[in-house]
């Protein structure tokens, strides 16, 4: 077919007719256009080229002189058709033909210059740009032809429209080599006059172009070229040229040219003998004999002497791999796409000719390739050079690159034609199957391949099969891992991955995302999705919309549930580069941190080179060398050896090729620009770079001149990041190195961009001043956080004369001084406004209150301060803190309205709100704002329909409020189904502007309304999506409670198409299925009305759209609203929602309604509608009752079918509830309605735990009888689930055990059972209860869980020595199962009894350890007691006398032999059970971190404490890298501890399940405490912490104030024995000489702003949480140094906790208050003191305490029976906090604990009465602190001072607790020890 075509147009083509010869013309257009579509590989391009030559050989035949002009005339035309193609070669022939007959007669030069004219208007540009892309085929004839055929050369000038000098200029380096190497010497001197220069500097300064033209020739004509091309220099200069130093001076070019060449199949043989002929050039020729020896010389000499190419290029990879990507990227002039094709392929060519050399470079080739990989006319070449990489490279650095590969292949697969997945599927094959085995670490790195199954099975089952033992959660780790990767590609497809992953694993995401804390991998999705978001470029819109669109998959999960790690600190330098070592820390971190990923990422090749200087410059500077690469180098210096071998393998193998590189450049003079710089700069970029330059040519200093110079390269090319990330350096070093001066010009910079904040002088817009105000505030917290390092530095400095130094306040350096002093200057006021007008509130308010502070140290009072305090409550507002308002509100003497909304607004009284807005209104009716205020509260009232009539209203009277109400209206419409208006009001606003997340929402839910069958569904949801996330892609790291209302929006749009989508499906299982899922998506959402809301309003519009949902669904959505609307106090939309809910026909609404009237009070009228509403339910209760029923039959969905069980068995339990609330009811009828319930739902776990509570709470009939009730309902609801775990088993272990304990039970016992006279004893029931008691407990021993037996190990192990035997036969299995369970936990909880005085106790605990062995627990049991045996010899070994430190191998070797022993660390976080988060009961359930830190070796050196007993501190090493340390405390009963951090651990739980605890972050800081026996133990070191007296003692040291002197006890003495003036003294002359001064110790320690916020609330959270539990436990001895704080976080840290149960009241002077609430603490809290913050946390603590009472109190039973010698003890012997107690000797306490009979031991009755107290305050129960227990029975029975009171509201309570706290005449009677007056 081919040749018979190509016969036909030689016939034709000379043909006598022209009609035939213009057919011809076409049919040679049809066949080569139909060759130029075919697909090219390299053995496809030689048959093209040989069909397309033919035809363009006749084409030239028919254009030569002898042909006739006719024909010529018609094969010009034709070659004007051919022009017309895209593909280059035939473009490029068909031009030269034409350029060239341009030269003919006038006919065939007017045709041809139609012809060129005509294909640049088809082609759309001018005539030059049509030739040029082809001037080196088409220039060189032209130009040869100057002298012979001028016209010619005129001719093309004409054309293209340029003079003679631009012409040869542009084609020069196409030309040349032509007329050199043809010697046509007057054509050269012609070029040399037009261009006016010499033949001498024309030759060299082209040179490259030269040589590249002529080292593609053969070799013969190659070196005749070059010989005369070196002969021209000399004849015109009478001097030699070198040519081995051309091809030095050249390299790069030359190599890079000849490698790119090597893509040519055709060419690639001559650009090898090119590069071996360079290379034997550069090797062999000496450069005195350079002018003697000839090219042909050289190309004589044997190949073998340049055969190893590889060697040769193995130094210049770097350079040639630039100059290709140069030419991909048209850097060396514009490169056609054949050309770039011929350059990709050239890559896989020189990694051939290289061979494994590659790897130096394999980053960059990967990149390259990746990039490629993006051009559909690059991408066979590229996949072909892609498999030679891959199959080059070794295969453990292939492994490294698997991951990349197969992302970078799927992200394009769809778009790959037949040839280029064959290609593909080759790669994938080699590196999944092929190599299997040797890639196996690195399969884990592909992303999934399931959409290729079809394609490729073999490598999809490989890949599938690697993975069929992850779990759902290491499969989402190993997704996430590389969702993060830097690569483009690989963060693409494993994006797709995960959004099909959330899709698929909607069950575990919904257990993930559930309970009190979400699991940890729920935060690392999110800080995933955000830092990828956050990461990508503009023109990444598919990985944008990928993580939008997970995010709204995941859904709105609660911040306050969500833990996500925060970013590491920024780098400071603080000895200002002049510690070498320091300096070069810093280098490292630059190339590690910040210039390798820039590299990595830009795409900008002189961007790239700038930053491989800077990588190069810095790699020197560091020492590091090429050395560094070898096995071995002796030269290297120890430590630059260490630095290399801690960098990432990643970084290594980006900068090795670096280490040698050549990269070059040049500073030019430096531009003076005016200052400030702000004032006159023309854009934000402008501004910081200018800026940031000149501070870098401010450098002083060796060190940092050559830092700073390396990065003004960078800034040429406006690289923002980098200099933003360089620039506090800069700043910090021009503050301590520069003149006084330039400090100046800092501030003055500085104060310029503020006061443009708060009083505008400049033009520039409002994001722009945003942008500079936020750099200057993140300069200042750098200079903060510098002076913070150096004031901790110099705080360790050892010498006496820097301590006192620091003590007189003398103790700065001059650095010190300098930078202070500019921080100094700026005035706090103008901070504070300029903060707030850019909304940075944290710093707003930290300089607002320091200007109070100032104000009301120059005696202003509070009325004087009233705008500060608005400005305040404006900005707790803003930042979303109630607490803050409220605090701040009782400083408001006369609030305002406008201060009444805000407080409205932000706690949710929104009713409250309303009227304020209805009065503002009536006040300003004109004013727009006051009707979006009340619109707002309208809505989030779900008032929709008056909502909608005021918005209506509004604009009739107002049009031009229509932006600001429009999309209230709309949100309204939709919500209510007036989709008419909707899309009336929705027109009216333009499709191209930002929506608004309501108009954006009802866009997608009015095309919703459109019907299934809408095609623009999606397309809407998209850009939605888009629109909706732009808060998102603005916000900065760790900003999710920012956005946390913008990832709502995305919550609610994948709602909508969920249920879009279930509808469609139209299966009544997809329904109930989507039920489900929206439920837990709901549960995970923040528990606010404010936020759930607008979710189940648009549930319920959505559902009402849907065709296939039913009312269920909407009365579902009603039925949540009115929940959450009860709640929130919002009893008018609670009472609204019920009504919808029964109008869509919600069967058990009644219930929602019940519970309205019962918190209205209406308890009989509650009862009165479940009574009512059940008995209507009973016949569907009974007939689901009836059979089992058949979900496939037709009746289905009868009411019997779909009756809720759980539903009606709830409403049972609320009846239940309000007749036992009521008090009106008999014991036995509650018990009735109770035990109804369980029958409803005999495995809920609910149910039975409230009839067991109730049967314990009034204890009908037999005690015992009724105990066994209890036991017997605690336990089936332990075997039901979690959620009462801390409510039922320890009550049902203490009921057991204390039954147990029974006199006559023991007796019956020791008489081995009853006979049938004793069955008429008195005591028969109870010891038939007793065995009842005892079968459901040997029964519970296989039922729960060992992971729930070990969370009450404590009581159990506390047992350990129970008198009844029975008793002791089940709990010893029951602890042996714990052990051989969790055996690593375990152990360390039993260790203490091996080691106990109580020889029954000792025996019993090795008795449970040897029954719980096992061959896989032997090892961790065994070394277990050795080393709790050495940790006790390490407490008791006697310390020397001033020796500060044992040797861990020299005096405790066998303790060192223990080093590698694996057992865990006994961490609080380690030791603390963690139940299942959605309370299931699973069996499989894990309860600790797979991968807790194990003892991996110890510290050498063990530091002796300086203190009375001489504890040890004893540092581990960590499996994990980690060091944690250790007391180790010797004659300190530790028993008190244990149990005190079980009880706050147990607190932690609860609060953490309250949402208002949770969202306040409250917790009661615990650390671990392990008994080793009963004198010593084990406490875990809290690090980081400072004790307030320490804190103190250097505040006021800088101050000069002594923290005590001798008048201080003599004014104190006076206070306490003064009466009712013992207040005053204490104010007058103690309190008054002690200014406050602890919340300077919170802004030093944290000087960023937003971290000093968070701290001071964490300390007064902290501070509340502990005070409300410490009081309730009695503790006392508060001293400064029993508190410490966390300098990391703020937190409050409560140590030294043996002053337990009021024993403070029996102290010689007894403590007379509740807690330490003096007033430096109250100062750190704010200007507000403990109002607000403080106040809010106590209450909620005080309301979570009361509400739990039975779990705490269950809790703390262990420490009656684990009985410490302190119960019995007498009265103190001392005074204050320093106290002694008698003690028992061990062995009397251990006989008078295990003795039988039925005396009760008096130590558990002396417990038992220390343990009243509490379950008194839990109760709300109050008596005056400071009362002895002996004096307050006695009180309590005469009813006089310091008896018990009646109980007590919560908030009246925690009132009355913070009074007696701050109250002056308590504070003055403290002892002296205890220092009040701090």
């Amino acid at each position: 077919m081919t040749s018979a075509v190509e016969a036909a147009l030689q016939a034709t083509f000379p043909h006598q007719a022209r009609e035939i010869r213009l057919a011809a013309g076409r049919l040679a257009f049809a066949y080569v256009a139909r060759h130029c579509r075919i697909e090219l590989g390299d053995e496809a391009v030689r048959p093209l080229r040989a069909r397309l030559s033919a035809v363009l050989s006749l084409h030239r035949r028919c254009l030569e002189p002898t042909s006739r002009i006719k024909t010529r005339e018609t094969t010009i035309i034709s070659l004007g058709g051919l022009g017309k193609l895209k593909a280059e070669e035939v473009q490029r022939e068909a031009l030269l033909a034409l350029v060239l007959e341009l030269n003919g007669t006038v006919l065939l030069q007017s045709c041809a210059y139609l012809q060129i004219t005509g294909l640049a208007a088809y082609h759309r540009c001018s005539t030059y740009a049509l030739l040029s892309p082809h001037f080196a085929a088409i220039s060189p004839p032209i130009v040869e032809r100057m002298t012979s055929a001028p016209g010619l050369f005129l001719e093309v000038l004409q054309l293209t429209n340029q003079n003679q000098a631009k012409f040869l200029q542009a084609t020069i380096a196409y030309t040349l080599p032509v007329i050199i190497a043809s010697k046509n010497i007057k054509a050269l001197n012609l070029m040399v006059s037009a261009l006016g220069t010499t033949v001498p500097k024309l030759c060299l300064e082209q040179a490259p172009a030269i040589l590249k033209n002529y080292l593609l020739l053969q070799p013969d004509q190659r070196d005749r070229n070059i010989a005369t091309y070196l002969d021209t220099i000399k004849r015109a200069s009478d001097h030699d040229v070198a040519l081995r130093q051309l091809y030095r001076s050249y390299n790069g070019e030359i190599l890079g040219h000849l490698t790119a060449t090597l893509g040519d199949p055709e060419r690639r043989k001559v650009a090898i003998e090119g590069l071996r002929h360079i290379e034997h050039t550069l090797k062999t020729q000496p450069p005195s004999s350079a002018s003697n020896s000839s090219p042909a010389d050289a190309s004589r000499r044997p190949k073998a002497l340049g055969s190893d190419l590889s060697a040769f290029l193995k130094d210049e990879i770097l350079g040639i791999l630039a100059w290709l990507n140069d030419d991909l990227m048209s850097v060396n002039g514009k490169k056609s796409p054949s050309f770039k094709a011929m350059v990709a392929r050239s890559i896989g060519v020189f990694i051939d000719i290289v061979g494994q050399n590659i790897s130096l470079v394999a980053p960059q080739i990967m990149a390259t390739l990746s990039s490629t990989l993006q051009v559909p006319e690059l991408r066979l070449a590229t996949l072909q050079s892609w498999q030679t990489f891959m199959t080059t490279l070794k295969y453990e650095e292939a492994g490294g690159f698997i991951g990349q590969t197969a992302a970078a292949l799927l992200s394009v697969w769809t778009q790959f034609t037949g040839q280029e997945k064959k290609v593909a599927k080759e790669i994938l094959r080699y590196l999944v199957v092929d190599n299997a085995r040797e890639m196996r670490d690195h399969i884990e790195e592909i992303p999934n391949l399931d959409c290729l199954a079809n394609e490729m099975p073999e490598v999809c089952r490989k890949v599938r099969s690697s993975r069929e033992s992850w779990t759902p959660e290491k499969q989402l780790s190993q997704i996430l891992d590389r969702v993060t990767d830097e690569n483009t590609s690989i963060s693409l497809t494993s994006l797709r991955e995960l959004h099909g992953f959330l899709a698929d694993q909607q069950a575990f995401i919904q257990q993930a995302a559930s309970g009190s804390v979400f699991a940890p991998i729920i935060g690392k999705l999110v800080a995933a999705l955000l830092n990828t978001m956050r990461r990508s470029e503009e023109m990444q819109v598919e990985v944008r919309d990928l993580c939008l669109e997970c995010l709204g998959k995941l859904g709105a999960v609660d911040p306050d549930r969500l833990d996500m790690a925060s970013d590491d600190s920024p780098h400071k330098l603080l000895q200002n580069f002049e510690d070498r070592e320091e300096t070069i820390d810093f280098a490292v971190h630059l190339i590690r941190d910040i210039l390798v990923s820039a590299f990595r990422a830009s795409s900008d090749t002189k961007h790239q080179a700038a930053l491989a200087y800077a990588i190069q410059e810095l790699l020197a500077f560091c020492g590091f060398t090429p050395l560094l690469l070898k096995p071995t180098g002796r030269a290297i210096a120890v430590k630059v050896r260490q630095r290399w071998q801690e960098l990432p393998a990643s970084v290594v193998e980006t900068v090795a090729p670096l280490l040698n590189s050549k990269y070059s450049i040049t500073h030019g003079p430096p531009t003076e620009h005016p200052k400030p710089f702000y004032i006159h700069s023309t854009s934000y970029r402008d501004w910081i770079e200018i800026w940031a330059n000149h501070l870098m040519q401010g450098a002083k200093g060796g060190d940092a001149q050559r830092i700073f110079g390396i990065f003004r390269v960078l800034l040429r090319h406006h690289d923002l990041d980098i200099t933003q990330h360089i620039l506090p350096h800069a700043v910090l070093h021009n503050l301590i190195s520069g003149t006084d001066t330039q400090r100046q010009e800092l501030r003055e910079e500085f104060v310029s961009v503020l006061t443009d904040q708060v009083d505008p002088t400049t033009e520039y817009s409002s994001d722009r001043r945003l942008l500079c105000a936020q750099t200057v505030f993140a300069l200042m917290d750098h200079l903060s956080a510098w002076l913070r390092l150096k004031r901790q530095e110099r705080a360790r400095q050892p010498t006496r004369q820097q301590r006192r130094e620091a003590a007189a306040g003398n103790g700065v350096d001059e650095a010190h001084a300098n930078v202070q002093s500019v921080l100094d200057s700026i005035s706090q006021e103008l901070m504070a406004r300029a903060s707030l007008q850019c909304r940075a509130y944290a710093r707003s308010l930290l300089n607002f209150e320091l200007r109070i502070r100032e104000l009301r140290e120059a005696g202003k009072e509070d009325r004087d301060l009233q705008t500060y305090y608005e400005q305040l409550h404006v900005i707790y507002a803003d930042i979303d803190e109630p607490d803050g308002m409220e605090g701040i509100s009782t400083r408001i003497i006369s609030p305002s309205l406008e201060h009444q909304i805000r407080e409205h607004e932000t706690t949710g009284r929104w009713t409250s709100a309303q009227s304020c807005w209805e009065v503002q209104i009536q006040g300003d009716p004109g004013e727009a704002a006051n009707h979006v205020g009340l619109v707002r509260c309208l809505r989030n009232l779900g008032h929709y329909d008056t909502m909608r009539t005021h918005v209506r209203g509004a604009l009739s009277l107002n049009p031009q409020w229509e932006d600001m109400l429009a999309p209230f209206a709309i949100e309204g419409a939709c919500i209510l189904g007036d989709w008419d208006e909707a899309r009336e009001l929705l027109d009216r606003r333009p499709r191209d502007g930002d929506d608004s997340p309501q108009a954006a929402t009802a866009r997608v839910l009015l095309e919703m309304s459109s019907g299934e069958e809408s095609t623009a569904f999606e397309p809407v949801l998209r850009s939605a999506f888009r629109q909706l996330g732009k808060p998102i892609l603005a916000a900065g790291r760790n900003s999710y409670p920012q956005v946390y209302e913008s990832i709502l929006h995305l919550h609610i749009l994948s709602e909508v198409g969920m249920i879009r989508e279930a509808s469609a499906s139209g299966s009544k299982a997809s329904m109930s299925k989507l039920q489900s899922r929206l439920q837990a998506r709901l549960d995970a959402t923040l528990p606010s009305f404010r936020i759930r809301e607008p979710l189940l309003s648009v549930r319920r519009t959505a559902f009402s759209i849907s065709r296939s949902a039913d009312d269920r669904a909407v009365a579902d959505a009603w039925i949540s609203t009115c929940k959450i609307a009860r709640k929130a106090k919002h009893t008018q939309t609670a009472y609204s929602a019920v009504l919808q809910a029964r109008v869509s026909g919600a069967p058990f609404a009644f219930v929602q309604t019940a519970k309205l009237l019962a918190s209205s009070d209406q308890p009989h009228a509650a009862i009165q509608e479940l009574s009512n509403a059940l008995q209507n339910l009973q016949p569907a209760f009974e007939a689901s009752n009836a059979s089992v029923i058949d979900l496939t039959a037709e009746d289905a969905n009868s009411p019997a079918a779909t009756f809720d069980r759980r539903a009606f068995a709830n409403a049972h339990l609320l009846r239940a509830r309000l007749c036992e609330e009521t008090g009106r009811f008999a014991n036995n009828d509650i018990i009735e309605r109770y035990k109804k319930c369980t029958e409803i739902e005999k495995n809920s776990e609910k149910m039975h735990y409230y009839l067991g509570r109730f049967y314990d709470a009034k204890e009908v009939g037999n005690s015992l009888t009724m105990k066994a009730h209890v036991c017997r309902q605690f336990l089936k609801s332990a075997y039901a689930g979690t959620k009462y775990f801390y409510r039922t088993i320890p009550r049902v272990l203490t009921i057991w055990l204390d039954s147990g304990d029974d006199p006559w039970l023991l007796k019956m016992g020791a008489k081995g059972g009853t006979n049938k006279m004793d069955r008429q004893a008195e005591g028969y029931e109870r010891m038939q209860a007793f065995e009842i008691i005892n079968s459901n407990v040997n029964t519970a021993r296989g039922k729960v869980a060992p992971y729930q037996w070990l969370a009450v190990l404590p009581q159990l192990v506390s047992r350990i020595p129970h008198k009844n035997d029975y008793v002791w036969a089940i709990l010893r299995h029951i602890i042996a199962g714990v052990v051989k369970s969790y055996t690593p936990q375990a152990m360390w909880g039993i260790i203490a009894a091996f080691h106990s005085s109580d020889n029954l106790r000792r025996k019993r605990a090795l008795d449970i350890v040897q029954l719980a062995r096992t061959n896989d627990n032997a090892r961790t049991i065994d070394s277990s007691q050795r080393l709790a045996s050495e940790l006790l010899n390490l407490c008791n070994h006697p310390a020397p006398k001033n020796s500060t430190a044992f040797d861990m191998q020299r005096d405790f070797p066998r303790l060192a032999d223990l080093a590698s022993c694996n057992l865990i660390l006994p961490l609080q976080s380690s030791m603390t059970v963690n139940l299942p988060a959605d309370n299931e009961l699973r069996q499989d359930h894990l309860p600790f971190p797979v991968d807790l830190p194990r003892i991996n070796g110890w510290d050498s050196q063990i530091e002796i404490m300086n203190s009375l007993q001489k504890p040890r501190k004893i540092v581990a090493y960590g499996s994990d890298g980690g060091r944690y340390a250790f007391l180790c405390k010797p004659k300190d009963d530790l028993r008190k501890d244990a149990r005190l951090m079980e009880f706050d651990a147990m607190i932690n739980k609860l609060l953490q399940a309250s949402s208002d605890s949770r969202k306040r972050r409250l917790l009661v800081r615990t650390y671990g405490v392990v008994q080793l026996n009963e004198e010593c133990g084990l406490i875990e070191w809290v690090p980081n912490t400072v004790g307030l007296r320490n804190i103190l003692i250097k505040l006021y040291g800088a101050r000069r104030i002594p923290l005590y002197d001798g008048t201080v006890r003599v004014n104190m003495d006076e206070a306490r024995q003064a009466g009712r003036n013992s207040g005053k003294i204490f104010e007058d002359k103690v309190l008054c000489n002690y200014p406050p001064v602890f919340h300077e110790w919170f802004v030093s320690t944290f000087p960023e702003p937003a971290a000093w916020l968070k701290a001071r609330h964490a300390f007064a959270r902290t501070c509340a949480v502990m005070s409300m539990v410490g009081w309730v436990l009695g503790l006392g001895d508060r001293h400064g140094e029993n508190i410490l704080f966390d300098s990391m976080s703020g937190d409050t840290v409560h140590v030294d906790l043996n002053c337990l149960f009021e024993k403070g009241a029996t102290f010689e002077i007894p403590e007379t208050v509740p807690f330490r609430l003096t007033q430096n603490l109250v100062d750190a809290m704010g200007v507000c003191g403990y109002e607000g913050v403080f106040r809010r946390a106590a209450e909620i603590t005080m309301g979570i305490l009361r509400s739990n009472k039975d779990s705490l109190t269950s809790v703390l039973e262990a420490m009656v029976h684990d009985p410490l010698v302190e119960w019995g003890g007498g009265a103190s012997q001392g005074g204050g906090g320093h106290h002694t107690t008698s003690r028992k000797a061990p062995q009397q306490a251990a006989a008078s604990t295990s003795a039988g009979g039925g005396r009760l031991d008096p130590r558990v009755l002396a417990a038992r009465q220390a343990l009243d107290p509490v379950g008194r305050k839990l109760d709300g129960c109050h008596r005056p602190a400071g009362i002895n227990p002996a004096a307050a029975a006695a009180a309590q029975m005469t009813g006089g001072p310091g008896s018990w009171s009646l109980p007590q509201s919560t908030p009246n309570l925690v009132d009355l607790l913070i009074r007696e706290a701050t109250s002056s005449s308590n504070l003055a009677r403290v002892y002296v020890g205890w220092a009040s007056w701090l």
